[in-house]
């Protein structure tokens, strides 16, 4: 039976829908007359680049420097990966915000607003309003203020500077503001239940409502909301629930989760949700983590597809290990909880020597009325050999309960249109065929037919 083996992940967990792809991008093949009009390309692996021994809590590139807040210490990074210390913050834990308007870095840990001279290296601090999210626009600093519908902005050119007068509120809706950005020399103002544009003018007021683009979806974690090849995505929140991921389309938002990835928010607590956006080669990657799944969630804004990553210890799934990204020196870089800094290598396929798991559960094979059907085999096409072994299993019963897993080799480096062959498969009303690689090569696969 032809059932196509490129495709995304959506898991309904039952079986009309029980799909994954984790660790590996779907790809169109854009002359669309090729063997198969989709392919796979792995997730590129971690190597580390710099060990800063407590949670990353925030990256950002600024003049041209790659700055890290680990624990309650800014550092900056050399191009080798080396930490110089810049200053501290009063907490430990928990995302910041940062900034630059180009003379100065600013960071925001909710509580107080930390400002560095970017000539000099002087660091400061001071009491702050605002909440951890903070943006920048027209040499301002711009923040939304905490347990209120209000937001600021400091004064030009200097972040350390905030004028109590300098506030505004959101109009539209009494809600409470989540969270800020900027698009397109716009700000965006997320509420619990509605987003509102502004405009920096240049009257006294300095910022205007744009009232004919506020919509009524709001945000539902802060630092959910990223920007994604010029447009900002975030986490939804209305007046009638939350758990949706939308993109803003102009002034609309346009929603892009699948009803998969909504059923796997539904009960999950999303106020500690957040996400960080990376473009790698031809994809733009908005990846978000939400506290209570076993995967991170990946949008390619190119494609439309939604996949997976996940770590793998042990046989159990875990969030992808990364929860920012910066990039600086012409690498791709990456924290983790742990402290760790690591560079995207596509020429490497572990993650900084554990697994880098690459895994696709195929749609169900089952026949339009559910006929008992008779398998054979099922064929894996790869591109190349590659020196390593890749695992297969399947249900027979819609993915209740699976076989053991079955391992072959890919073939040897150097061979090339391998086809690795798995025998009497058995009989059943709705096959799933799940084939995983976690081994430390290149993993290729083209196309996959059971018969």
């Amino acid at each position: 039976m032809s059932i196509p083996f490129v495709g995304p992940s959506y898991n309904l967990n039952r079986p009309a829908a029980i799909q994954r792809t984790i660790g590996m991008i779907p790809m169109p093949v854009e002359p669309g007359n090729e063997r198969s009009p989709w392919t796979f390309k792995d997730w590129p692996g971690l190597v580390e680049f710099a060990d800063l021994e407590f949670e990353i809590r925030g990256m950002l590139r600024a003049d041209g420097r790659v700055f890290v807040v680990a624990g309650n210490q800014l550092f900056e990074l050399d191009e080798l990966g080396e930490p110089t210390e810049r200053g501290s913050l009063s907490s430990a834990t928990g995302k910041v915000g940062m900034a630059s308007n180009g003379r100065q870095l600013a960071i925001s840990d909710g509580a107080r607003l930390y400002v560095m001279i970017l000539a000099t290296n002087a660091y400061a601090s001071a009491e702050f309003v605002g909440k951890a999210k903070i943006a920048y626009l027209n040499q301002r600093i711009l923040f939304v203020i905490r347990d209120s519908g209000t937001f600021g902005w400091s004064d030009l050119a200097d972040a350390g500077d905030i004028d109590p007068l300098n506030i505004a509120s959101a109009e539209s809706s009494p809600d409470d503001l989540v969270g800020i950005d900027v698009d397109h020399l716009e700000v965006f103002l997320f509420g619990e239940e509605t987003t509102e544009p502004w405009q920096n003018t240049t009257s006294t007021a300095i910022f205007e409502r744009n009232s004919g683009g506020v919509s009524e979806v709001g945000a539902a974690a802060e630092f959910t909301i990223q920007k994604v090849d010029n447009r900002i995505y975030w986490l939804s929140s209305t007046r009638n629930g939350s758990g949706a991921v939308y993109a803003l389309n102009v002034y609309q938002p346009q929603r892009v989760s699948t009803d998969a990835v909504e059923g796997a928010l539904t009960g999950l607590d999303l106020s500690q949700a957040t996400a960080f956006s990376l473009e790698w080669e031809k994809s733009a990657f908005y990846c978000l983590n939400v506290p209570g799944l076993d995967s991170t969630l990946v949008y390619d804004a190119n494609t439309g597809q939604w996949m997976e990553l996940c770590e793998l210890t042990a046989g159990e799934l875990a969030p992808y290990r990364a929860t920012c990204h910066v990039f600086g020196f012409g690498y791709h870089l990456v924290g983790d909880d742990t402290g760790k800094v690591y560079r995207l290598d596509k020429d490497t396929h572990t993650n900084d020597g554990d697994v880098l798991l690459r895994e696709r559960i195929m749609p169900n094979a089952a026949a339009p009325f559910r006929d008992k059907q008779h398998f054979t085999e099922f064929n894996l096409d790869c591109e190349r050999g590659t020196g390593g072994y890749v695992q297969m299993q399947y249900s027979l019963n819609g993915g209740k309960t699976w076989s053991a897993w079955k391992s072959k080799s890919v073939g040897e480096l150097g061979v090339y249109n391998k086809l690795v062959r798995w025998r009497r498969i058995g009989a059943g009303r709705d096959l799933v065929i799940r084939v995983r690689c976690t081994d430390d090569v290149a993993f290729n696969p083209v196309s996959g037919v059971a018969r």
